[in-house]
């Protein structure tokens, strides 16, 4: 081998190894290069045992992880329906008390949507408030547009349908008559 000559690790000499190796293994006699040989198979069998309980320890802690989601998302829907069991209480004595009253109907009813409405603003639902406001696409839908003389163009002349929002989070537009130009 010439001593000007650049090997790379990946080049092989006349016995298929690298410079390093050789100049190591030279000095060796067989049962020394055997014993190096038998020493770097345990230490690659080791190494895949790691890798092999690394990637099952990942592989059970991503289903851990789904399976904790999972469970807060059930946890957070059985929390909704416990606070609404009163609201369906309420609406079965109403419904009794139809039979016997029809006049108490009209009162528990109102009393029973101001109940599930209180319930939900606590719960971070908000109606969005849009009569006599500009036109926001994000938050209202368009589906009359007529000429007013009392609003500018573009404003909010009247709510169709109530939206509403759960935190900054459109959950339905409101759709809404729109003020026009006059002139068109």
């Amino acid at each position: 081998m010439n001593t000007g000559e650049t090997l790379s690790p990946q080049s092989n000499n006349a016995e298929g190894s690298t410079p390093f190796e050789t100049d190591q293994t030279e000095s060796m006699n067989p049962g020394q290069v055997q014993e190096k040989l038998s020493a770097l198979e345990q230490e690659n069998e080791e190494l895949n045992k790691r890798l092999l309980r690394l990637q099952a320890d990942f592989d059970n802690y991503r289903k851990r992880s789904r399976a904790e989601k999972q469970e807060m998302v059930d946890y957070a829907t059985i929390e909704l329906i416990r606070s609404l069991l009163p609201v369906i209480d309420n609406l079965d004595r109403a419904c009794a008390a139809a039979e016997d009253s029809p006049e108490g109907l009209f009162d528990g009813v109102f009393m029973i949507a101001r109940q599930l409405k209180e319930l939900l603003e606590k719960e971070g639902l908000q109606a969005i408030d849009c009569k006599g406001k500009p036109f926001d696409p994000q938050c209202h839908e368009a589906v009359i547009r007529e000429e007013s003389g009392e609003y500018p163009p573009n404003t909010v002349v009247d709510e169709l349908q109530k939206g509403y929002k759960m935190k900054d989070r459109v959950l339905r537009p409101s759709m809404v008559k729109v003020a026009v130009d006059n002139d068109k």
